[in-house]
């Protein structure tokens, strides 16, 4: 006889079944069939009850006396209180909606804390990426504002986070903390914490700017040739003092570099077709990595485009079907400094507070005016 001291060896416990198997046969139909939809909008989907009765009993169901029905909708209701399957309501009728697994074991544990959490934490979920203002998380609960206020301390940073909107500055939005907030609210890639990061636009700008000047203007080499233009420093004073020469240095001045290194830049053929489009720009700024953690797409480079457009920077360039865009000659006299004389901007007639009352006979008149009379001599 084996001795009382050994012990049984153990039995391997039998895989668990599923509490209703029905209700798993049914949330992973609604899985499967909204997997296998490659609309967008498939994780919106909506599941009716005719639909779900002839998946799960064929025609059998217009027969009965309703005993397939409520089979049916006690497995729903399963799945409800599951938080697998979510109640909707639209034109069509009532529907319900499948939420992940993940999804519901969240909704489980913050059940399990208060209905009221539960409540609060749906209404921020349905807000989707336009978050709900904390206002109308308790308008719509019915809660007081204190314990709404106790809610959602004890959610935030877990599961849900606060947002700051470029469009009411004053408002507290709540958005689930995995859910990426829509452009609108946070104001896409050229915000920070709600404000315009101007900063960084202008440094994206410049970046691109640099990019196009290198695609927009070749070097001419018969202008690069050219003498440059000599300015004298004198070492003493002129005339020298007795017994000292007059020594002098002839340098090129700073600016003449920047005239000449103007003037030999000239811009591309007409016929030329090689300006980078929106996408090769976007590639190089991406590759580029100055935009560190902050990833900027097509249509984010385009915003900036425009903007330069209407700065007079840039140029959008069509050729064929291709559009390209191309540094402006103005960007380049930017870069170097250089200002356009004009006889509009040299005249003091152009920049003369009273020159709509200057005339013959009147209170100020050309032929009395001091200054266009030094301006002149």
């Amino acid at each position: 006889m084996a001795s009382s001291s050994q012990t049984a060896p153990k039995v391997p416990k039998a895989a668990k079944e599923p509490t209703n198997p029905q209700a798993e046969d049914l949330y992973r139909y609604c899985v499967d069939k909204i997997d296998a939809d490659d609309d967008s909008i498939g994780k919106e989907m909506i599941f009716r009850q005719d639909e779900l009765l002839n998946r799960f009993f064929g025609d059998e169901h217009s027969d009965s006396d309703g005993e397939h029905l409520n089979k049916l909708l006690a497995t729903i209701q399963y799945l409800i209180d599951d938080r697998r399957f979510k109640v909707v309501q639209d034109i069509d009728g009532m529907g319900w909606r499948i939420r992940s697994t993940a999804e519901a074991e969240t909704y489980r544990k913050i059940a399990r804390i208060g209905k009221e959490y539960e409540i609060v934490y749906q209404l921020i979920d349905e807000a989707g990426n336009e978050g709900i203002w904390q206002r109308n998380i308790k308008n719509r609960s019915q809660i007081h504002d204190v314990l709404v206020n106790k809610i959602i301390e004890k959610l935030k940073n877990k599961y849900i986070k606060r947002l700051n909107s470029v469009e009411h500055k004053t408002h507290v939005i709540w958005i689930k903390i995995a859910t990426k907030a829509s452009e609108r609210v946070i104001g896409g890639a050229w915000h920070s914490d709600g404000d315009l990061d101007t900063a960084f636009v202008e440094g994206i700008c410049s970046v691109i700017l640099n990019f196009l000047k290198e695609r927009s203007f070749y070097p001419s080499k018969e202008k690069a040739r050219r003498s440059p233009k000599k300015t004298i420093k004198r070492s003493v004073p002129y005339p020298p003092p007795k017994g000292k020469t007059h020594d002098i240095d002839i340098e090129d001045s700073e600016k003449a570099q920047r005239i000449r290194k103007y003037e030999s830049l000239l811009s591309m053929p007409a016929n030329f077709d090689g300006y980078p489009s929106v996408e090769r720009i976007t590639q190089y700024v991406y590759q580029l990595g100055v935009t560190k953690d902050t990833v900027l797409e097509k249509k984010e480079i385009k915003q900036v485009l425009d903007i330069m457009i209407l700065d007079g920077d840039v140029e959008q360039v069509v050729s064929g079907t291709k559009i390209g865009y191309k540094a402006t000659r103005k960007a380049l006299r930017k870069e170097e400094r250089i200002d356009v004389a004009s006889v509009y901007n040299e005249a003091p007639c152009g920049r003369c507070p009273v020159f709509d009352v200057c005339e013959e006979g009147g209170p100020v008149a050309p032929s009395s005016c001091q200054y266009l009379q030094e301006w002149l001599e």
